[in-house]
C-alpha cells in the first residue's frame, strides 16, 4: 500500500481541495521585506506551496515517486493539503482511507 499512499499524496499535492486556507495573523510578521501587521487575514493559497518549483522538481508533472524518500520533516511546510497544526482538518485520516480504497476499486472494477 506504500505505492498507493504515493499515488493519494502525489494527487492531494497537484489538486487541492480547498482552494486556500485562512489564517489570522497573532503578532506583525515580516515576509521577504514586507509587514503583515497583526490581526490581518492571511490567505494562503495551496497551489503556491505545493506547485512550488523551488521544492519540488518539475511540479506540474504527476510522479508518485517523489514521496519515496521524503519524510514527514520535510512535507511539513511544503505539503498541507489538509491545513496543518492544530487547525487540520477533522476528517483528514478519514479520507486518507476512504481514498486508497476508491482507487482499489477503480482499478480493480
Amino acid at each position: 500500500m506504500t505505492y498507493t499512499h504515493h499515488v493519494v499524496n502525489e494527487s492531494l499535492r497537484l489538486a487541492s481541495v480547498a482552494p486556500g486556507m485562512l489564517r489570522r495573523a497573532i503578532k506583525d510578521i515580516q515576509v521577504e521585506g514586507y509587514t503583515i501587521p497583526k490581526g490581518w487575514t492571511i490567505m494562503v493559497v495551496l497551489a503556491a506551496v505545493q506547485l512550488n518549483p523551488n521544492t519540488y522538481k518539475d511540479p506540474l508533472a504527476f510522479d508518485p515517486s517523489r514521496w519515496d524518500n521524503t519524510g514527514a520533516i520535510a512535507t511539513a511546510k511544503n505539503f498541507i493539503a489538509f491545513g496543518g497544526g492544530l487547525r487540520s482538518c477533522a476528517g483528514a485520516e478519514f479520507s486518507r482511507v476512504l481514498m486508497p480504497v476508491f482507487l482499489h476499486f477503480l482499478v480493480a472494477k
